[in-house]
């Protein structure tokens, strides 16, 4: 059949020689790599029916896998509207859990073993919060449950061992100990979670031969969609299925965003090593963006060093596409985007996109109180829960009485308060004035404490006549807030993460009248972003974090929080400064995913200041709409100057990688980019005189 003929002729698609090129692949194991708005989908079920009509393949030992079950719905739907009629039955539409499932039900019943049973949310979140309770002596909140759920997948889909898991530095405390006491449980339950289908599969191909040869022998074919999204343990089984298969795997490794989940895009890099008779494809053509959105994606993307070399072309012609708008205050990008969205015509679809979700919640004030419709991509909010914010409504609540025990409890450690005294509080604050008075009055509690108590009582009576986020910092720098958060929040994403949350807060408070007004507030706020969350897909407005924005389109995309230490993380900069680009490569895929996200139109901010404070703009503007900081040329060879090791000469440059000698500070690696955009590292003139480094000559090596 002359599929590219009856695809132009009744559908009104003509496929790109790029395109065409794919589909009539014959290789046996076969990695497309397809950029942003390039047809992948259409490509992939064209290729299917290709084979089955034109090679003769079984639709009953084909299998395609994708990421999510949305997507295996829609792949399925987009398969029957262009060929259904020609293929009676269609191919298999499945998730690898879903695959994974079926596995491990054949192997209970060949071998006559009882199935594990699906552990249930409410068993494990309360298995969870009693032992981290009991490892960490706190309360689980919100927030750190979701980041606990989302550690435990992480190390199932990357097959961390124990030994491997005590080395990493977890954002939970404890982790180790929580993830094991897990395991244990969940044995002694016979259990399993949705990881442990994963896992289960893999140990079973392993050890079980009959099983592996039975399930190899049903496929003929597999497609295998966003494999950059796949993880390691999900490549292991698929390297497996191959065996006997021939493979057709789509991705685009620059936009592997979910590393924190344990995506692993280096497969896609090793595909030509690990799989026979293998071919790597390119689609280059973006079908999305217009041109200057596009370019500038194109060339951003390129400082990545872990990637195949891809030039993106696109024949949509439009100037003035990206906007970077200037703001006094990053804090006014709410009220600017709240601009932007009333001035876009009405069947403009428009996307508000951010890194964290704390950063919706503003947007959703901002939007409930002028009506206008949104939907909200994620469903779950952790916001209003999260521990920073409990904790920040029972200083005020304790401010509001300081009777209070219940909220005293939350937030006593937090003063610098401990067990004991809490204990004390909770059984006799009743026989006292307040109970501030009842820790003045415990002798066993050295002087400066009770000192501490009476200054407490003052700064608490004063909070509510105080204009909410004023309030706010009070409760940081004067009620030892602030301190507590240095100390018990080690790692520097989760310090960032929680003054988003601070100063989230405070923009919420803008305008209000006192701390007991913003209380009422975020209760109404939290009540209607429940009840409007996810309710209506088709609105013109869309709120969706970076991450969830992946596989969408708009005509016009608003990108928020385009903020130092955020995106890209202080983390990912740090780390890059000292050579290891890992984190800031995958800093630059999920902003990469939010710019090609856009159809028509990019709007971003710049600013120095966040609610006041100096603040600067990423570096990732400057990037994409500047280009890159490099200089031009090879680099190899070259004398700088860097702010710390001095006078050095470039060994070598990989991609975004420089290898520097720098006298007696010995040979540095550093991120070229990072350091030369923030004038860390600079290029020397070749015909000045060398000179000696105070800390070691530089020699010619």
């Amino acid at each position: 059949m002359e599929l590219f003929a009856y695809l132009e002729r009744e559908k009104g698609i003509c496929l790109n020689p790029q395109q065409q090129e794919a589909v009539l692949a014959q290789e046996r194991n076969i990695l497309l790599l397809a950029v942003p708005g390039s047809g992948k989908t259409t490509v992939l079920v064209t290729r299917m029916a290709h084979l089955l009509l034109n090679r003769g393949a079984d639709s009953r030992r084909m299998l395609t896998l994708t990421f999510s079950k949305e997507t295996a719905r829609d792949m399925g739907s987009r398969f029957a509207a262009l060929f259904g009629g020609f293929c009676p039955v269609p191919p298999r539409f499945s998730t690898i859990h879903s695959f994974c499932l079926s596995v491990l039900r054949f192997y209970a019943e060949a071998l006559n073993r009882p199935m594990l049973q699906m552990v249930k949310k409410p068993q494990k979140t309360q298995f969870l919060r009693e032992v981290y309770r009991k490892q960490n002596e706190e309360f689980l909140s919100e927030d750190n449950l979701e980041t606990l759920e989302r550690l435990i997948g992480y190390v199932k889909n990357m097959m961390l061992t124990r030994e491997q898991i005590e080395q990493e530095n977890f954002e939970i405390s404890g982790f180790a100990e929580i993830f094991t006491a897990y395991e244990e449980w969940k044995r002694a339950g016979r259990w399993m979670d949705y990881d442990d289908m994963l896992t289960l599969t893999l140990e079973i191909f392993r050890k079980c031969p009959g099983i592996r040869k039975a399930v190899q022998g049903r496929y003929d074919y597999i497609q295998v969609d966003e494999a950059q999204d796949t993880s390691l343990v999900q490549h292991c089984i698929l390297r497996i299925l191959a065996e006997k298969s021939r493979v057709f795997m789509v991705g685009d490794e620059d936009q592997s965003i979910y590393a924190f989940r344990g995506a692993y895009p280096q497969a896609l890099l090793e595909f030509p090593e690990v799989y026979e008779q293998p071919r790597v494809i390119k689609m280059e053509q973006n079908y999305r963006s217009n041109r200057d959105i596009m370019s500038a994606a194109n060339r951003f993307i390129q400082q990545n060093r872990n990637r195949y070399p891809k030039e993106m072309f696109c024949e949509n012609e439009r100037e003035g596409s990206i906007q970077v708008l200037p703001l006094r205050d990053f804090s006014g990008q709410y009220t600017q985007t709240l601009r932007e969205i009333l001035a876009c015509p009405p069947d403009e679809r428009i996307a508000v996109l951010y890194k964290n979700n704390e950063s919706a919640v503003p947007m959703m004030d901002l939007l409930l109180r002028q009506s206008i419709p949104f939907y909200v991509k994620e469903h779950r909010l952790t916001y209003f829960s999260s521990s920073l914010i409990r904790d920040l409504t029972c200083y005020i609540r304790l401010a509001a009485d300081l009777q209070d025990t219940e909220a005293f409890g939350q937030v006593y450690y937090k003063m610098g308060y401990s067990r004991f005294v809490n204990q004390v509080v909770q059984d006799q604050a009743g026989k006292y004035p307040d109970l501030f008075a009842c820790i003045e009055s415990l002798t066993s509690v050295p002087d400066f404490l009770r000192k501490r108590a009476a200054e407490y009582r003052g700064k608490l009576k004063r909070l509510l006549r105080l204009p909410p986020a004023e309030a706010i910092d009070v409760i940081c720098h004067q009620l030892n807030y602030q301190k507590y958060i240095e100390s018990r929040m080690s790692d520097g994403y989760t310090r960032i993460s929680a003054y988003q949350k601070l100063n989230t807060a405070k923009i919420l408070a803008a305008g209000l009248k006192d701390p007991l007004e913003f209380l009422r507030r975020m209760e109404e706020l939290e009540q209607a972003i429940q009840e409007r969350s996810g309710m209506d897909p088709s609105a013109q407005v869309t709120l969706s974090t970076l991450h969830s924005s992946k596989g969408m389109e708009f005509d016009r995309v608003i990108l928020l929080d385009c903020l130092e230490s955020v995106l890209p993380s202080s983390e990912a900069e740090k780390e890059s400064l000292q050579g290891n680009t890992a984190l800031m490569e995958s800093e630059v895929r999920l902003f990469y995913v939010g710019v090609t996200r856009a159809k028509s139109r990019l709007v971003l901010f710049r600013s120095d200041r966040m609610n006041g404070a100096p603040a600067a703009e990423s570096g990732f503007i400057r990037q994409l709409v500047q280009g890159s900081a490099l200089p031009d040329g090879n680099l190899y060879g070259k004398r700088v100057r860097h702010s710390r090791f001095g006078i050095g000469r470039i060994q070598k440059q990989e991609g975004d990688l420089l290898t520097v000698y720098f006298g007696n500070y010995g040979v540095k690696q550093l991120a070229a980019e990072l350091c030369f955009r923030e004038k860390k590292l600079e290029l020397l003139d070749p015909l000045e005189k060398e000179k000696e480094n105070p800390h070691g000559r530089i020699k010619n090596r």
